[in-house]
């Protein structure tokens, strides 16, 4: 847990989560920690899985994140990359194609892995415990919630990645 947490503090500390996405993902980490925390009430979240940015130039973007955080990108494609971090990843995308109001530059959502991750169940759950939110279910495999404030939120199995 103590690696989890320098790792979200460097992401903070270079500006890749705000302060509020990195209280949220704080809080991730810590419950799902906690040994004596029931699934019951929705999914028990495991570990930060990923950030994805959005992105005006992907290339550049690689380059400087690669540089940044020293390493090299394990997936790059037309409109993203894949860049390794931790346990996790960064995903960079430019949303070639995607409507540009759903995806402003910059972090565009951060993902919580989970452990028996079901999507249709994973949504069915969070709509009750969240009944004011926006819950989606995206590909029929992707589930997201945005917070309070607007902030998009994203489930997926713990060992998710991108292929």
């Amino acid at each position: 847990m103590r690696e989890q947490f320098s790792k979200l503090l460097e992401l903070h500390e270079h500006g890749v989560l705000d302060r509020r996405q990195l209280l949220g993902a704080l809080v991730a980490v810590v419950a799902g920690a906690g040994p004596g925390l029931a699934k019951d009430d929705g999914p028990r979240a495991r570990g930060l899985n990923h950030v994805t940015l959005s992105v005006t130039d992907v290339q550049r973007s690689r380059e400087f994140y690669e540089r940044l955080l020293g390493v090299r990108a394990r997936a790059e494609r037309e409109r993203s990359a894949v860049l390794p971090v931790g346990s996790g990843f960064l995903v960079l995308d430019s949303y070639t194609g995607d409507k540009p109001a759903a995806h402003p530059r910059g972090i565009d959502h951060f993902c919580v892995g989970t452990d028996h991750y079901e999507p249709q169940t994973t949504a069915s759950d969070l709509r009750k415990l969240f009944p004011n939110a926006d819950v989606t279910l995206e590909y029929g495999t992707q589930v997201y919630i945005r917070d309070p404030d607007g902030a998009m939120v994203q489930f997926s199995a713990a060992d998710y990645a991108p292929r």
